[in-house]
């Protein structure tokens, strides 16, 4: 084995070595009393340069204060470290459901040391973009689609979404919607979306028929399992059958109101249980004063 190697080896056993005295350290101090006396709340961002040259501040959260001192009430009730621990990071889950978060950072800290019962908990969160673009082009069946959609995040400082969604194609789709939706509305765990929308289906080159479709729809999603959600569509569809359509399809045609109660369930198992999550870092062994920092 070469002096690269052992050294390598060393420097992984040294690593396991650390993380194993670290969840030791954790797990003696975790039921002791703890208080959360302060959370502090900075916004981390890209560096921004000033006209003179020099770097600004972070720009505030545009998410209004009393979401956020909604989600973390649960972290001044708990009591001991780990209560602390856990709660802290249901918190940090809530704050990513609301997706107006690219980055959180969860760090519980030992302060004021002269309070050895007390501790303080720092959030760093970085939000994302207030607006996003996209587009792209398409190829199937013969036809060619262009496609655009616009999305304005946190506009009223609620977690709120706007988007409008285009699509066009050289034959036989054209398709335009506008929605939004409201994460965790009201601190509830599910999120309600509306849409309006307009369909138009041209098959005249296959089928005979045409169709377009304009309507709303509601839909309630769960917020901790986006699979399950429950949906009604109300529109009107208007069809047209030429000539060579089936005896079917022209029975079909027409204007006529269209409803449908749309309900999706997946149940997603393999979830961790924040029982059983240890801190992925710990600062600090002066175990007889208790200091400690324990990073999310």
């Amino acid at each position: 084995m070469t002096a690269a190697e052992e050294q390598q080896q060393q420097q992984q056993q040294d690593t396991a070595t650390k993380g194993q005295s670290l969840q030791s350290l954790y797990l003696q101090v975790r039921d002791k009393p703890c208080k959360v006396a302060d959370i502090r709340i900075e916004p981390v961002g890209p560096d921004t340069v000033g006209p003179n040259g020099e770097t600004l501040p972070p720009r505030p959260l545009r998410l209004k204060e009393e979401i956020l001192d909604r989600e973390l009430e649960r972290v001044y009730q708990a009591e001991t470290l780990k209560e602390v621990h856990e709660a802290l990071e249901t918190s940090v889950e809530v704050l990513r459901q609301l997706e107006v978060f690219d980055d959180i950072t969860a760090l519980i800290d030992a302060q004021p040391m002269n309070e050895p019962d007390v501790c303080t908990v720092q959030l760093m969160l970085q939000e994302v973009g207030r607006y996003r673009f996209g587009g792209g082009t398409y190829t199937q069946g013969g036809e060619y689609s262009v496609e655009g959609n616009a999305i304005a995040r946190n506009i009223w400082g609620i977690a709120d979404q706007w988007a409008i969604t285009g699509e066009i194609g050289t034959r036989s789709s054209k398709n335009f919607a506008a929605s939004f939706r409201l994460p965790r509305a009201g601190g509830s765990a599910v999120t309600p979306e509306v849409r309006v929308y307009q369909a138009f289906n041209n098959q005249q080159l296959h089928s005979s028929w045409t169709e377009a479709m304009r309507g709303i729809s509601l839909r309630v999603v769960s917020a901790e399992n986006p699979g399950m959600s429950l949906g009604y569509e109300y529109g009107w569809r208007s069809m047209s059958a030429g000539g060579r359509a089936s005896k079917a399809v022209r029975a079909q045609a027409g204007d006529y109101l269209k409803a449908a109660l749309r309900c999706s369930c997946n149940f997603m198992g393999g979830g961790r249980n924040p029982a059983e999550v240890l801190p992925t870092e710990v600062r600090g062994k002066n175990m007889q004063n208790s200091t400690y920092q324990i990073y999310i």
